[in-house]
């Protein structure tokens, strides 16, 4: 009796042991054989700006950042209204065509913001900086990337989950809506 208890547990152990060696070894050969992600277009320092220009333009970037803050804020309560409508029992086509038009208008708001605050860094650099500065913008399009002012960006495709809505929300439109 006492060696069949033995042996059960023994069994047990082992079977528990291998499953966890095996577990620990899949995780750690998948880190190992992921690739580095490298950045996909030139750090903001291959600009070699100068001490002068770095300050001018983080206090030209500072309010447009608000700007735009403010304005993603709105485009997602829209983006939000927009959903809601358009999961209603029966839709209203003409409210969401207002709402789409609302959406729009503030994304246009938004592009203009981020044009002028491209004109006002063009103004900051030299003509050799700006060469440079327009080929990493060219590059980060090319990708499909763009955000932030200093390229804090990712793939589109490469977003995660924290970008739609958020976890939990029990109906369309509930949760956050991130530009």
């Amino acid at each position: 009796m006492l060696n069949k208890i033995f042996l059960v547990a023994l069994g047990a152990s082992l079977a528990f042991n291998a499953a966890f060696v095996g577990t620990w070894a899949y995780r750690h050969t998948l880190e190992h054989r992921r690739p580095p992600v490298a950045p996909p277009h030139a750090p903001w320092s291959a600009l070699k700006l100068t001490p002068g220009q770095q300050e001018a333009l983080h206090d030209s970037w500072r309010p447009t950042r608000e700007l735009i803050r403010a304005l993603g804020a709105e485009a997602a309560a829209h983006r939000n209204a927009l959903l809601n409508l358009m999961t209603a029992d029966e839709p209203d086509r003409q409210a969401i065509a207002a709402e789409e038009g609302n959406l729009a208008a503030v994304e246009e708001q938004i592009r203009l913001l981020i044009l002028d605050q491209m004109f006002q860094m063009r103004e900051v650099l030299t003509p050799e900086q700006r060469g440079h500065w327009l080929r990493m913008m060219q590059a980060r399009i090319e990708a499909g990337m763009w955000s932030g002012p200093y390229g804090a960006s990712r793939p589109m495709e490469a977003r995660g989950p924290t970008e739609g809505p958020r976890p939990g929300a029990s109906k369309p439109g509930e949760g956050t809506h991130r530009p």
